[in-house]
């Protein structure tokens, strides 16, 4: 006697039949499966809605593909849904949601800034407007370099003189006490408020506090001048530089430290 092997027997693909499921413009989404209808006498299955039996479309890039009833094939079409392009005239950021070929007057290629226009072929710059920004671009590199320049002669002094490791209240007195400073040299019986509080404080006789004042007073003035000259040189150069070469070319020296 013959018994059915059961072990066998696929009854996945008895039960359930691969479909195709179809949007309402009858394009492939995906596979699914049809369920054997198990109360029909017939073996028919239960097709899901918007299904066909077909056999899955092979997949190809930036196409879709639409079952044609009437020849039971598939057809392929544009597809560029999801993707994102830039107008090109405004370089507006579009994302393609309807099907079909890829919308004129559009590229793949975001405007990589305000200043640049399509071409016909690609994002450029005019001359006119490449060369309003190199001279912007250069004129903003003088700006750095005079700031820069400023940073350097102010940071010589300070080390020079010791400034940078005083409070800012005693530089402030800096200007009286050399006034003072000046006016003693000038006549010995000037009045001298600022020095002589700073020598009853410090307990050193008032003349000899005077006269390092004044020394100091004059070292520092003949000191700033020559950095002001050698600045003001400097900021010369940079104004009247042509290229950016020239520019970079310039070098800080105040004096040896």
């Amino acid at each position: 006697m013959n018994y059915l092997n059961y072990q066998n027997i696929d009854w996945n693909a008895i039960f359930n039949r691969p479909v195709c499921q179809l949007d309402e413009n009858c394009i492939f989404l995906y596979e699914t499966v049809a369920e054997l209808d198990c109360y029909a006498k017939d073996g028919s299955y239960l097709i899901p809605a918007n299904c066909v039996e077909a056999t899955p479309p092979q997949p190809k890039e930036n196409h879709a593909a639409k079952w044609q009833p009437e020849t039971q094939t598939w057809k392929y079409l544009p597809d560029y849904r999801g993707k994102i392009v830039y107008d090109t005239t405004t370089g507006t950021e579009i994302v393609i949601s309807e099907l079909g070929g890829m919308p004129e007057n559009v590229t793949v290629n975001p405007k990589p800034s305000g200043h640049h226009v399509w071409n016909g072929r690609g994002w450029e710059i005019p001359v006119e407007i490449a060369e309003q920004l190199t001279q912007q671009q250069f004129q903003t590199a003088k700006n750095a370099k005079l700031v820069a320049l400023n940073t350097a002669a102010q940071n010589y002094i300070n080390q020079a003189t010791g400034m940078d490791k005083l409070p800012q209240f005693e530089k402030d007195t800096w200007a009286i006490q050399g006034q003072e400073a000046k006016a003693w040299a000038t006549d010995n019986h000037a009045l001298t408020p600022v020095l002589d509080g700073i020598a009853s404080a410090r307990g050193v006789p008032a003349q000899i506090l005077k006269q390092k004042a004044l020394e100091k007073t004059l070292a520092f003035e003949a000191l700033t001048a020559t950095v002001v000259g050698t600045r003001q040189a400097l900021e010369t150069r940079i104004n009247k530089a042509k290229h950016i070469d020239e520019l970079e070319a310039i070098e800080f020296a105040f004096g040896v430290e």
